[in-house]
């Protein structure tokens, strides 16, 4: 089995905070996490029993869960915490589109360049470069 480390990233650490989790953030995270794994953001009218269902069901372990861990660890501050800058994370397709653009700026910068300074490259200027 394969494990993927980010699978959820939008839901946020619940555990060992001051003041804790509510019971409100606990169920938006189930929420997040049945979203995701289902693949709907909001079920249809068949699906929406069994959704509710998992988000209850999810809720309620997450709740059992952050009531029976234990650490020595202090509380973290929820406004230190929220307020750290966070990691951005960028997929295949994203990198490969900012890759082209950046080819592009300076493929165009290049020609300008090129024109301004040695006075040619009429042949590179009638080049359609698209972004």
């Amino acid at each position: 089995m394969r494990e993927v480390s980010n699978v959820c990233r939008n839901i946020k650490r619940l555990y060992n905070f001051e003041p804790m989790a509510t019971e409100g953030e606990i169920r938006a995270a189930a929420l997040q996490f049945v979203r995701k794994i289902s693949g709907f953001t909001k079920p249809s009218a068949k699906n929406e029993e069994a959704f509710n269902r998992a988000v209850n069901e999810i809720a309620r372990a997450s709740s059992a869960l952050l009531g029976s861990l234990v650490t020595n660890a202090p509380p973290k501050n929820r406004a230190t915490e929220s307020s750290r800058p966070t990691l951005v994370r960028f997929d295949e397709k994203e990198i490969n589109k900012m890759i082209s653009i950046t080819i592009l700026f300076f493929n165009r910068n290049l020609i300008d360049l090129f024109d301004k300074n040695m006075g040619v490259v009429p042949k590179l200027k009638s080049l359609k470069l698209k972004a």
